[in-house]
């Protein structure tokens, strides 16, 4: 941060703090770094957090739950709730894939008197309950807390959008070269297309979602909020252009930054981005499919700013005090994980 935070000052943070997995197999799916180097980027980021002391934060894959939020909290001295978003078939913690149960979580100092409000699926079919989840397909989600800063009670809504391919201009004649590239048969390219618009009509659906459940909240308690998380899309997309015009919402970054993109997914200055973004899955030896090297070769070649913390209508923009991405750099030669993170500064709340 370029200056210096005084003690009547609010901060939030976000951080995809990323499980490193590649989605891929029943019993276990394939894991991208040994325990070894997963334990050293969460000591990265436990250190990271204490420097920077965010009075709230949202966190998007963390995994396992509860035991990472757990830790995190316990490291930081901050209170959590959590939600499991993703699970597969498991009762009571138990079942496959054995290394999954992941999900979102906000975490507040203590004092700030952190109240869970609620959650809301945004997509994807399946149960995922506290003791029991039986599903075969990524499920989506938003939780929603509210806490309590020096008498100034803030609604906190975190949230993780759907993954896929942006379709815009920008990308649809490049996407439809590599596919038409691809030697499979006309109609399998046919499908390919298909499965990438279908992906972003579903992230068109949950952010629609995420709009009905803010509105739902905020008319049963009525106070500030915030939404965070990372949203798979790009401030320029009509997604998140109906986000912010329904919801009269405040972009914190581009507010302080508006001449700046702010890449939080920079494959040319984040290594770890090269796992996703590799042609073969975690084992290093299998291929992907056509459909998952489209989306590789989009996170290889395309930086982009799909994390934001948003401010309600509430708020004014000169209450902004700073805006800045977080954990940009590495730490002993590991970065914090394979997003840049967010942190914003307030000079007070509404």
């Amino acid at each position: 941060m370029n200056s210096q935070i005084c003690n009547k000052d609010i901060t939030l943070a976000n951080m995809n703090v990323w499980f490193g997995l590649d989605c891929r197999g029943i019993v276990k799916f394939g894991e991208y770094e040994s325990s070894k180097i997963r334990a050293a980027r969460f000591k990265n980021l436990t250190n990271g957090f204490k420097d920077l002391q965010p009075d709230v934060m949202g966190i998007q894959e963390a995994n396992p739950l509860p035991e990472y939020v757990r830790k995190l909290s316990n490291a930081l001295g901050y209170e959590a709730v959590w939600k499991v978003t993703n699970s597969g078939i498991k009762l009571m913690g138990f079942g496959i894939p054995r290394n999954f149960t992941a999900g979102n979580a906000i975490l507040a100092q203590k004092g700030h008197r952190l109240k869970y409000l609620g959650r809301r699926r945004l997509s994807g079919m399946g149960l995922q309950t506290k003791y029991l989840s039986m599903h075969f397909r990524e499920l989506r989600d938003v939780i929603a807390a509210r806490v309590n800063i020096r008498g100034h009670s803030l609604i906190v809504f975190n949230t993780q959008i759907h993954y896929s391919v942006i379709w815009n201009t920008t990308w649809q004649k490049s996407l439809t070269v590599m596919i038409e590239n691809y030697d499979i048969p006309p109609k399998a390219k046919e499908n390919l297309l298909e499965s990438i618009k279908k992906s972003n009509r579903r992230r068109q659906q949950e952010i629609s979602r995420l709009i009905d459940f803010v509105k739902d909240i905020t008319q049963k308690y009525k106070y500030p909020y915030v939404i965070m998380g990372d949203f798979n899309a790009t401030a320029g997309s009509s997604e998140m252009a109906e986000l912010v015009a329904e919801l009269a919402l405040l972009d914190t970054y581009a507010v302080k930054h508006p001449h700046k993109i702010g890449f939080t997914w920079d494959p040319g200055n984040n290594t770890n981005t090269g796992y996703d973004a590799s042609p073969f899955w975690a084992n290093g030896i299998t291929p992907r499919d056509p459909l998952n090297e489209i989306e590789a070769h989009f996170d290889r070649e395309m930086a982009r700013r799909i994390d934001f913390i948003f401010l309600s209508y509430q708020f004014d923009p000169n209450m902004i005090k700073e805006a800045d991405l977080i954990f940009t750099r590495p730490t002993n030669g590991l970065f914090a994980s394979d997003h840049f993170g967010l942190q914003v500064v307030l000079k007070q709340l509404p």
